[in-house]
């Protein structure tokens, strides 16, 4: 439970972060407030975002959608047991769920019965790549992953590649492949 609420706590922030990011005042738009006398019109309408403005923020909101992606999708516990994956299958294409599905299938049958806490949380460090075309965009994300094993615990570095796919109107993983990860 303090897992999940840890999960969606970062899923919370990083809108945020996104929404703030959006919001910054945009180059060539006076937003100063101009006092009025009492004959003269008072135009109230906001400036209309441009195109490019608009993009901007797709991307912001596109990268942010896959930043929480994997930190949610990289974070696991076994008093959880893949929760995590099974809170993110509307997140994802048929072919990928089809594969998580799977996964957690097989993990629930490996599950140790051991009661020693096991857990890893996965922060996204930085985005190091992407490569969008109209309907795909390509991800590259460092991350630095936290595993704990009873009172231990290791830090260690992993990639992961996420492709986001447009199905519909909406922005889906259709995939996500973790590179060989590196020792702090």
């Amino acid at each position: 439970m303090v897992f999940r609420r840890f999960m969606l706590l970062a899923a919370v922030v990083t809108l945020s972060i996104v929404l703030t990011a959006c919001a910054k005042k945009t180059p060539g738009v006076n937003t100063q407030v101009v006092s009025n006398t009492l004959n003269q019109p008072t135009n109230t309408s906001a400036p209309q975002p441009s195109e490019s403005d608009s993009a901007k923020k797709d991307v912001l909101v596109r990268r942010a959608f896959v930043i929480n992606f994997v930190q949610r999708y990289g974070s696991y516990s076994n008093e959880a047991l893949f929760q995590n994956v099974e809170d993110l299958y509307s997140q994802m294409t048929d072919s990928l769920q089809a594969y998580a599905q799977q996964m957690v299938t097989a993990g629930r049958q490996n599950a140790a019965s051991d009661k020693t806490y096991y857990g890893t949380t996965t922060y996204v460090r930085t985005v190091k790549s992407e490569t969008a075309s109209d309907q795909q965009v390509r991800y590259l994300l460092a991350t630095q992953r936290v595993e704990r094993t009873g009172d231990t615990e290791r830090s260690y570095y992993q990639d992961i590649t996420v492709v986001i796919k447009k199905v519909g109107s909406e922005w889906k993983v259709d995939q996500a492949q973790w590179a060989p990860a590196t020792q702090q």
